[in-house]
């Protein structure tokens, strides 16, 4: 699992963050506390990637 998140998060998510927001820095985002947006693996990944903040929201939030 590891290396597939890694893979979407450094092929998918990155390229398209700095498509869409050229020389924006940086880019915040909002994701929920679901399993894999809070791995230890993703919450390392996203320290080695500072222009990229990840918002926490609950899993489960009012808008669901």
């Amino acid at each position: 699992l590891r290396l597939n998140t890694y893979y979407v998060l450094e092929q998918t998510l990155l390229p398209y963050v700095l498509a869409e927001f050229p020389g924006v820095d940086p880019v915040v985002f909002v994701q929920d506390n679901s399993a894999i947006h809070n791995a230890r693996h993703t919450r390392e990944w996203l320290a080695l990637h500072p222009q990229l903040i990840a918002l926490d929201w609950p899993t489960k939030g009012a808008d669901t």
